[in-house]
């Protein structure tokens, strides 16, 4: 099965703006407190390495996703190896 990659883009994009929201206008006062980090530190860091490591964890949980769909339907143990292998990889590894 083919993989759909213009979906696999706008689900990793969906996910960073979303990750955008929650960590800036939603919780972002909350989240600067809990790690110590004061508005003037936090406009001082104004590299743009974070995010785009960011959007390259994004595109790879979302690639992830979509080879596990691709692979629903698949009963031997080779691909249910594989399938945890690319759990660990591709969704544990990005968030941590």
């Amino acid at each position: 099965m083919k993989l759909n990659y213009p979906a696999i883009l706008v689900g990793a994009i969906a996910y960073w703006m979303l990750g955008a929201l929650w960590y800036g206008l939603l919780f972002g006062a909350r989240w600067m407190v809990l790690e110590n980090i004061t508005v003037e530190q936090a406009r001082a860091g104004g590299s743009a390495l974070p995010y785009l490591i960011s959007f390259v964890l994004d595109l790879l949980i979302a690639f992830v996703l979509a080879q596990l769909c691709s692979w629903r339907n698949a009963n031997t143990a080779g691909r249910g190896a594989a399938v945890g292998v690319l759990l660990w990889i591709g969704i544990a590894g990005p968030i941590t």
